[in-house]
């Protein structure tokens, strides 16, 4: 079996990733002291940060079943890109936040923001090649 569509492989790989982005734990702090343990700050601790993740997730997911009109389906591709730079954009606001309120602890970021720059990889690659498929397809079109 040979994959005809590459973008519905990469988008699918992409709403998984961004799924598990959502519920990961996004930076932990420490106190230097040890008088609390270790605190995780995960991404459904902010409402609006999780909120924006979660339709950037269904925008994708959908985005997946739109094979058949390819115009609509590269433009939301193109605003799910648009705010997955936002939540990047949010999520270093709010880790910086952390910092700023935990003077004396130690707050270190975790690698799960390696999933929304693979969630920005993968879509930027389904955009290309849904671009290749329109051109190919006019230049069917063309033929007729």
């Amino acid at each position: 079996m040979v994959i005809q569509r590459w973008q519905s492989l990469f988008l699918f790989i992409a709403v998984v990733l961004m799924g598990i982005f959502c519920v990961s734990t996004l930076a932990t702090i420490t106190s230097p002291t040890g008088a609390y343990p270790e605190v995780a700050f995960q991404a459904y601790d902010e409402w609006g940060y999780f909120l924006l993740n979660i339709v950037t997730t269904i925008l994708v997911l959908l985005s997946i079943f739109l094979f058949k009109q390819t115009s609509v389906q590269r433009t939301i591709v193109l605003v799910s890109m648009l705010l997955m730079v936002i939540s990047a954009v949010c999520g270093l606001w709010i880790f910086f936040d952390l910092m700023g309120q935990n003077q004396g602890e130690t707050v270190k970021l975790s690698l799960s923001g390696i999933l929304l720059c693979c969630s920005f990889v993968l879509c930027l690659l389904a955009y290309i090649f849904i671009s290749k498929d329109e051109k190919l397809l006019r230049s069917y079109d063309r033929i007729r």
